[in-house]
């Protein structure tokens, strides 16, 4: 992968298997990948990290996850990064409730391969 295609990515998900395969998955592909299983470190990563993609678990143990995107997206240092919402919540009001957040878009778990390429390429 050439750098140009090279992505920084924040992963944070409070389930360490699931952020581990997720890390693992993202970091074969070739961007680099920086992890965290709570908001709280998620707030200091992304201020220091600037990274060009976060994948934040909604449901997180310390802060929902929607606060901490409108959190994330008042860092002037983070406008250009891009914020994916990641849940096991189907329903469409939580769908619509991240994007009110702040997010630029809502996965929901498992996620699928296919759709993580596509995302990083975007």
């Amino acid at each position: 992968m050439d750098e140009q295609a090279r992505k920084a990515v924040l992963l944070v998900e409070d389930d360490e298997d699931l952020r581990e395969a997720m890390a693992v998955v993202l970091a074969e592909t070739g961007h680099l990948v920086s992890s965290c299983g709570d908001a709280g470190s998620a707030l200091t990563r992304a201020s220091a990290e600037r990274p060009d993609l976060v994948l934040v678990d909604i449901d997180l143990p310390d802060m929902d996850g929607c606060e901490l995107a409108r959190r994330l997206r008042a860092d002037p240092r983070l406008s250009g990064s891009r914020f994916v919402a990641i849940s096991g919540f189907a329903a469409e009001r939580e769908r619509l409730r991240a994007m009110a957040a702040g997010f630029d878009d809502y996965l929901i778990k498992p996620i699928p391969l296919q759709t993580l390429h596509r995302l990083l390429q975007s």
